[in-house]
């Protein structure tokens, strides 16, 4: 067969997958796996197909380290292909600055676990003045032209806080707009992996329950923090705040009560206090079988989710911590690497009639309840 005839027969046995095809094959093989080596050999094949793997690969990004950090932050390209960002402080250091440049991120993540009381607050702006949103907005219209499209963060995340303040609210409002899902987690930092010492120890470190020490009663709560967050009212749909509605004094009582060791040490177990881990009041015998507590708490909750929805009118869930959650309760939505779900309850809010803003008869009534619509 001649050159010319062998040369056209390859090229009409040559099949085009489009890109969009390929994209959706590297989706599907990472939603399996979290690893690269699953897609390494496919990263290989051409040019394009790299491109693909990286922009999906790295799409949504998970950092640890502050070595880690710096070293991503080298890769070229990698600021135009992050979507999601899962970071915590200790992580972002002196680079913090790098939060600039990731033009595209629409979710974002911080953990806050290094942070103490009178530092979380200046960290929480450090880190929303440096979304590229903000930088953006502070550029003349000449220089936005020949900029890129800088996408708006639409979900927010801060957990282990030592507490949530209106100032952090506030901010939260002013730097990001569109914000249509907002968690904010405080309780997560009562860990029962050590001992009861260590428990107690980090509750007097987190604003876990802030009635009635911190906020008089419920009916302040949603008022400082709706007012605070006002300015998200015609976006935010699911807001999250870790924190218990119940009296802190369930929580101190809850420790003077069950923190005793076991009364009986037998000659075969003389040391078998020393096994004797902390547990939740969400697991103590004592605590549960005070039903008035229970009953009162849980309306609490509902009623804080209904008043919330005044100041949020697109607002159409809301989760709190919680102590006493019922079985038949909806477990959150939120992903939770601590597997804290079942001490978190969900609360569905709307306008009377089902509408998702103000009737024309002026009509503010909201149903709330612990099921979905």
């Amino acid at each position: 067969m001649p050159c010319g005839n062998l040369a056209r027969s390859r090229i009409a046995n040559t099949y085009y997958v489009p890109p969009e095809v390929v994209d959706h094959v590297v989706k599907l093989v990472l939603s399996e796996t979290d690893s690269f080596y699953a897609i390494a050999p496919f990263s290989l094949t051409c040019h394009t197909f790299r491109q693909i793997a990286f922009r999906r690969y790295f799409s949504a990004l998970v950092v640890t380290t502050k070595r880690q950090w710096s070293h991503l932050c080298q890769i070229p390209g990698l600021y135009e292909w992050v979507r999601s960002l899962d970071i915590p402080t200790s992580a972002l250091g002196e680079h913090y600055q790098n939060l600039l440049h990731f033009s595209r991120l629409t979710s974002l993540r911080v953990d806050f676990v290094t942070e103490g009381l009178h530092t979380h607050e200046g960290y929480a702006k450090l880190i929303l003045s440096n979304l590229p949103i903000n930088a953006h907005r502070a550029l003349t219209p000449a220089t936005k032209a020949k900029k890129s499209i800088v996408q708006h963060l639409t979900s927010l995340e801060f957990a282990f806080l030592p507490s949530i303040t209106p100032h952090i609210l506030s901010l939260l409002s002013v730097y990001c707009p569109k914000l249509q899902s907002l968690v904010l987690r405080c309780t997560d930092r009562l860990l029962i992996d050590c001992c009861w010492t260590c428990y107690a120890e980090a509750s007097s470190c987190t604003v876990h329950s802030p009635l009635p020490d911190v906020i008089c009663d419920v009916g302040d709560l949603t008022r400082i923090y709706g007012k605070a967050l006002s300015p998200l009212a015609s976006t935010l749909k699911h807001l999250h705040l870790g924190i218990h509605l119940s009296a802190a004094d369930v929580f101190y009582d809850h420790i003077e009560h069950a923190s005793v060791p076991p009364p009986v040490l037998t000659p075969l177990s003389p040391f078998a206090f020393l096994d004797h881990q902390p547990y939740s009041p969400s697991h103590c015998c004592e605590c549960q079988t005070a039903g008035f507590l229970t009953e009162e708490v849980r309306n609490m909750e509902l009623l804080a989710s209904a008043q919330m929805k005044m100041w949020l009118p697109m607002l159409n869930r809301v989760c709190w911590s919680t102590w006493f959650r019922n079985k038949q309760d909806v477990l959150c939505e939120c992903e939770d690497p601590l597997d804290l779900r079942d001490e978190t309850t969900t609360c569905f809010v709307r306008w009377v009639g089902g509408h998702d803003e103000e009737d024309g008869h002026g009509n503010k009534d909201v149903e709330v309840r612990r099921t979905p619509w």
